[in-house]
């Protein structure tokens, strides 16, 4: 465990990209809606109309500019500090064992970051100008419950999946995320036209409970993913 928590320090030291980019994406997906909201109100488009207010709740910006950063930051994760934790004694399975435990205390922090925007969005009735940045239908409605779990599941799994496209990288080359992104493509094409033809009864039944169950499963999958592809990369080739 000694060897798997100096694994965790190590990632922490990339501070930038784990302690300030949150934050800075996070406050900065905040102020775009907040310019585009004080701008669409200068041209005189009624921004308290109820339509309107319907199109800010479905505001997706958080989670698109949140996830693209989590996969990242996950492929770092995986390929950044491999090889010299390795050659300094760490075990492939201490490896994968720390990186898990950082990818968890990351989504921590980044959960603590959004819950905190969101206090003050509800505080500040949306920024003063009905703002809808935080308090969105993706995450739940400002519901408490929902927002944390879709949070702190997507957030893991992001990072998760980010190292297992690292990882696939590491052990096979270029071909290792082709392959695994070809594998996601088939799968979800699959999904689609299995869900389809039942759409009614599946999305009366679809709760964000569900939802955040198969985030949570994706980033398990992704991680034993990373842990098995990872256990046969050669370092050298690092």
């Amino acid at each position: 465990m000694s060897r798997a928590m100096a694994v965790v320090r190590m990632h922490f030291n990339r501070r930038f990209s784990t302690f300030v980019m949150p934050l800075i994406l996070g406050l900065g997906v905040v102020v775009l809606m907040v310019v585009i909201v004080a701008t669409l109100r200068a041209a005189g488009v009624p921004t308290s109309n109820p339509e309107v207010l319907e199109g800010f709740r479905n505001n997706g910006g958080i989670v698109g500019t949140l996830a693209g950063f989590l996969i990242s930051l996950g492929v770092q994760a995986a390929t950044a500090c491999f090889a010299f934790a390795t050659s300094l004694g760490t075990t492939r399975r201490d490896y994968v064992l720390g990186t898990g435990i950082y990818f968890l205390l990351q989504t921590l922090y980044v959960a603590a970051i959004l819950s905190l925007l969101l206090v003050l969005e509800k505080a500040t009735d949306h920024w003063f100008l009905n703002a809808y940045a935080l308090d969105v239908t993706v995450l739940g409605s400002g519901n408490w419950v929902p927002f944390l779990l879709i949070v702190t599941a997507g957030t893991l799994s992001m990072q998760a999946v980010g190292a297992m496209f690292g990882a696939s990288w590491l052990r096979f080359g270029s071909r290792g995320p082709l392959l695994i992104a070809a594998a996601m493509v088939v799968l979800l094409v699959g999904a689609i036209l299995i869900v389809i033809p039942r759409w009614g009864a599946l999305a009366s039944a679809f709760t964000v409970g569900w939802a955040a169950l198969l985030l949570f499963a994706l980033g398990a999958v992704a991680l034993l993913a990373t842990g098995a592809f990872l256990s046969r990369t050669s370092v050298r080739g690092t």
